[in-house]
């Protein structure tokens, strides 16, 4: 009598190729980088953009805009156009003002042409 073999069952695993060493595992693994890269950075921009919402006064708006952004994103600068027609912003960035952003930060003009013109 011959001896009878049981056949191992099949598992799901036994037709897969190991995907660690696949080009299709690289693309993957690349494009899951770029997405918790991309999380990170989403992250790091709600948490500056709700200090600048939660900004209890301007002098605090205008820390966040040029001192935490620029630091937070590796930036060289950051630049803020605001339209010259607001009254409050006269008395915001008047001399007497506790906190005044340089000149090189700061562009005031009616409309985008103006501001835009020594750019």
């Amino acid at each position: 009598m011959r001896p009878t073999h049981t056949p191992r069952p099949v598992r799901p695993t036994d037709n897969v190729t190991n995907l660690a060493q696949t080009p299709l595992s690289d693309r993957l693994r690349t494009l899951i980088d770029t997405v918790q890269h991309n999380e990170r950075t989403l992250r790091r921009f709600q948490d500056v953009e709700l200090h600048l919402i939660g900004a209890q006064d301007f002098r605090s708006f205008l820390d966040t805009l040029f001192t935490r952004l620029p630091r937070e994103f590796t930036l060289t600068g950051v630049l803020l156009w605001l339209d010259d027609r607001a009254p409050m912003l006269h008395e915001l960035l008047s001399p007497e003002a506790p906190y005044r952003p340089a000149s090189h930060q700061l562009k005031t003009a009616r409309h985008i042409g103006e501001a835009g013109a020594p750019l």
